[in-house]
């Protein structure tokens, strides 16, 4: 199931680079951060918003439908180096996933000079995304013991993250900069425009 998740990430990462990069030289940009880059992680974070709950149903959800959960927490291993090995697992085939892009900015490079700073910023908060996209799949597979009740609750928690401060802007401050805070798309917005802030 990983290579058909792998080879579906690219497929589509690699049309939404291709149309960025097409409407780009068709509407006359002069910034490529601004005018493909930007827009192309935008758009390949809703990939992993899909894709990742499909990786991380399987985690726990499975092993607790089986009934072999039980005999995992007996092995002569501590409960978080479980956890730990199943969170690591998922995030080595998302890093994978996230690297692999890499290849579309050295394939631009070798038409037009091309700045690493700003794709290699995009490709670290694409990373961060997709380590906390993980760690809610695995949250959330642990509850149940149905795959497709945990891919389907990790999609509509990280679609609520995704849209839950599109209307701050009609609460108080105190809620807005709450919803702000809350909403990890806004922290990758510096990310995706290729700037590197600490706080």
């Amino acid at each position: 199931m990983i290579y058909v998740v792998m080879a579906v990430f690219l497929t589509i990462s690699g049309y939404y680079f291709y149309t960025d990069l097409a409407f780009f030289e068709i509407w006359g940009g002069r910034d490529v951060v601004e005018g493909v880059w930007q827009f192309f992680f935008h758009d390949v974070r809703l990939v992993l918003v899909v894709l990742i709950p499909i990786v991380t149903m399987k985690l726990l959800a499975e092993e607790r439908k089986q009934g072999s959960l039980e005999l995992l927490w007996t092995y002569p291993v501590k409960d978080i180096e479980i956890i730990m090995g199943k969170y690591l697992g998922c995030m080595f085939v998302v890093g994978i996933m996230v690297s692999a892009i890499l290849s579309y900015a050295l394939l631009l490079g070798l038409f037009s000079p091309i700045h690493l700073g700003p794709v290699l910023s995009g490709l670290f908060g694409l990373l961060l995304l997709g380590a906390a996209f993980v760690a809610c799949g695995l949250f959330i597979s642990s509850l149940t013991e149905s795959q497709v009740i945990s891919a389907m609750v990790s999609f509509g928690v990280l679609l609520l993250f995704w849209i839950i401060a599109w209307n701050a802007g009609s609460a108080s401050n105190s809620v807005m900069d709450f919803l702000y805070h809350v909403s990890v798309f806004d922290h990758f917005n510096d990310f995706a425009r290729g700037t590197f802030k600490l706080f």
